[in-house]
């Protein structure tokens, strides 16, 4: 199931180009995307789970969320 038309809405507006539609799948360039997509996620509690090139293609979006895919990132630093 992919998003919600309102929440995929609320995405693209904020994050454009870096949302895939068809399996609603986000691929920021930077963490200031992450953090916009955390947000947007958190105030509309849609489901997400993030994927790794280490994870391989095998995790995918929860159904009605988001996948955060970090294909594009050299490091990802959690506080």
């Amino acid at each position: 199931m992919a998003l919600e038309t309102g929440v995929f809405a609320r995405f693209h507006d904020a994050l454009g180009a870096a949302l895939s539609g068809a399996d609603s799948t986000l691929t920021p360039a930077d963490r200031d995307a992450i953090a916009v997509a955390a947000r947007i996620c958190g105030e509309t509690s849609t489901p997400v789970a993030v994927r790794s090139a280490a994870a391989g293609s095998s995790v995918t979006a929860p159904s009605g969320g988001l996948l955060i895919s970090l294909d594009k990132l050299n490091a990802v630093e959690v506080r």
